[in-house]
């Protein structure tokens, strides 16, 4: 009894709020404490330290557990803070380096994607060599394009269009005389590249970045 008393004291509660009496086996009254479960433990916890060690235990278990988890992108001191910034100033300026390529590539092509839509505006047909002047690349560059994407095809010493590319109008036939020296005349196939084709192939060449 002394140690409730001892333990209310503590805790800033009165005695008469829990105190009460109860009769014994032989009819006698006698002093209690009715106390609630938290003062009871605390009462029990005084007597044994394996009992306040668990309690003590899942303190510290719920504590962790409704901490906050820290934000990796707040910086918690100055040098981080420093860092961070430095980190986002090299973003922007790469952004800035980016857009300013693209301009350049931009205003480096304009004049050639001009030229090429005046081209595909009017009529007529060039040969492969001319065709590869106009489009700024190698005579054998472009040759190769456009086999490996099925535009021509080699038949004896000659190269000729696809039938898929002669109907869409971006390659055509033109049938030359040549007079040898013998007197005699030969009739041969000559490829050529409509204004349509030149605008094709300089859409496709500048999508595909191929070496001038």
């Amino acid at each position: 009894m002394r140690d409730i008393r001892a333990m209310l004291e503590q805790v800033g509660e009165g005695q008469s709020k829990f105190g009460s009496t109860y009769l014994d086996a032989q009819g006698k009254a006698r002093e209690c404490y009715n106390l609630p479960k938290n003062l009871t433990l605390n009462l029990i916890t005084g007597y044994r330290a394996d009992m306040r060690l668990k309690i003590i235990d899942r303190w510290l278990e719920l504590e962790a557990s409704t901490s906050p988890i820290p934000d990796p992108r707040v910086p918690r001191t100055l040098s981080e803070a420093l860092r961070l910034a430095a980190d986002q100033q090299d973003r922007i300026a790469a952004q800035a380096d980016t857009i300013a390529q693209q301009q350049v590539r931009i205003e480096r092509d304009a004049p050639k994607v001009s030229a090429l839509a005046r081209i595909a505006g009017t009529e007529g047909s060039i040969d492969m060599r001319q065709a590869a002047k106009n489009l700024q690349v190698k005579p054998i560059l472009l040759r190769n394009f456009m086999r490996d994407r099925r535009w021509i095809y080699r038949k004896g010493e000659h190269w000729l269009a696809y039938q898929t590319k002669l109907d869409s109008g971006l390659l055509e036939h033109k049938l030359v005389t040549l007079h040898q020296e013998s007197g005699r005349t030969k009739i041969v196939t000559r490829l050529r590249v409509t204004a349509k084709g030149i605008s094709r192939l300089g859409e496709m060449l500048h999508g595909w970045g191929v070496a001038r």
